[in-house]
């Protein structure tokens, strides 16, 4: 009888590299290194590489919240024992790195890579080129849209802020709900949704019973929950196609 093969993993920090800061700490850069037939492959933690973005560390008063590399490194072997237990007796190298990608992936900065570009439209469309401009400069790892969309809505009227959610394939209003689920969910500094989670029917349900408790139920939650479903198969034709490679 053919003995099973082994796969084996680890976490480490890559120490041939230069060291990086993470959040006031100078750290060498967090990889992953996975065998299996005898054959090894390396790469760059997702988690490392997201969680030491400056939009992650927040400041209350004198204090600053940011996140640890011990629960980084938490993250990336609860989702790389998924990923084995996922695939089982199927698991090849390949196939290892496709689904690292896909479910690794966090739900609430891959929208705002997709919103960004259609907000920067919708101001072109109502000739605002000027905030349009000023939306494509937003960068992304040193600010978090929702806030920009929240002080936006301040602004406009009732009917301008429902043109711009529903402008275009936009996952606007899914966005908004889920990063104000994830705000009330989880402690700070972890405000993310990964696709790992969200394949949880236990979160899926619990998104469903926050929706229902800020007053939104019926054909609108049906809506988001539908937008939810859309971002997921983003994900996944993108990691099929080879486009979206998270380390």
């Amino acid at each position: 009888m053919q003995r099973p093969y082994k796969i084996t993993y680890k976490t480490y920090f890559n120490d041939r590299l230069k060291e990086v800061d993470f959040h006031g700490e100078q750290t060498y850069p967090l990889y992953i290194q996975v065998t299996y037939r005898k054959k090894t492959i390396f790469f760059k933690s997702y988690y490392f590489d997201l969680l030491s973005q400056e939009r992650y560390a927040y400041k209350i008063g004198r204090k600053v919240i940011a996140p640890k590399l011990k629960d980084v490194i938490g993250f990336e072997l609860k989702l790389i024992q998924l990923i084995v237990e996922q695939l089982g007796d199927a698991i090849t190298l390949e196939a290892f790195k496709e689904a690292y990608n896909f479910y690794g992936q966090d739900l609430c900065s891959y929208a705002e890579k997709m919103l960004v570009p259609n907000l920067f439209l919708y101001f072109k469309d109502i000739d605002c080129s000027s905030f349009a401009w000023a939306v494509a400069a937003f960068n992304q790892k040193k600010n978090v849209l929702y806030d920009l969309l929240l002080d936006m809505k301040k602004l406009f009227t009732d009917d301008a802020w429902k043109r711009l959610i529903q402008y275009g394939d936009s996952v606007t209003i899914a966005y908004l709900e889920m990063y104000a689920f994830v705000i009330s969910k989880r402690k700070k500094p972890y405000w993310l949704l990964t696709v790992m989670e969200w394949e949880k029917e236990e979160v899926a349900e619990e998104f469903r019973a926050y929706l229902s408790g800020v007053e939104i139920r019926g054909e609108e939650q049906d809506r988001i929950l539908k937008s939810m479903n859309k971002l997921i198969a983003y994900v996944k034709e993108e990691v099929a196609n080879g486009t979206l490679n998270i380390h």
